[in-house]
């Protein structure tokens, strides 16, 4: 699951490198659509205009109102992303770390208002519980069916 919400979000190295070919392949000044370097890298949508907002911070490209980018210098693969490129892996650890936080608490037995309490670093003792969420209606459902099975 955390590779189909996460998985490919923000590009590589690799991946940076086959889009700033692909780029260079065109003429200075030559307005390029984002699907086409898309389409020519082989690279996601998604990821190329990241590449390019990149570039773009660097001077080397520039975005057209409406679409389109074109190049405004050469040598664009002798730009270093590695720094902005590591930057989008840290990123991406701690996406993954929120998802499975959040996979944990829709799984999870214990109430609800102690885990989001917990989360944010909150002191709670260890017996409480809020009593109103829906894991705690469940387990007072459950104690209650215990006491009549033990009594009955």
């Amino acid at each position: 699951m955390q590779s189909y919400f996460l998985g490919g979000k923000y590009p590589d190295v690799d991946e940076a490198v086959k889009v700033a070919l692909v780029l260079e392949t065109y003429p200075l000044l030559e307005r390029v659509e984002l699907d086409t370097l898309a389409e020519r890298s082989g690279v996601a949508r998604r990821k190329v205009r990241i590449v390019l907002v990149l570039l773009k911070r660097h001077g080397l490209v520039r975005e057209h109102r409406g679409g389109g980018w074109e190049r405004l210098q050469t040598g664009l693969l002798s730009v270093d992303l590695s720094a902005d490129l590591t930057d989008y892996e840290e990123r991406r650890v701690q996406d993954r770390a929120k998802l499975r936080t959040m996979v944990s608490y829709c799984q999870s037995a214990r109430c609800r208002t102690r885990f989001i309490l917990e989360y944010f670093g909150e002191p709670v003792e260890e017996s409480w519980v809020c009593g109103n969420c829906d894991a705690c209606d469940a387990q007072e459902r459950f104690s209650e069916r215990t006491r009549r099975v033990v009594a009955g």
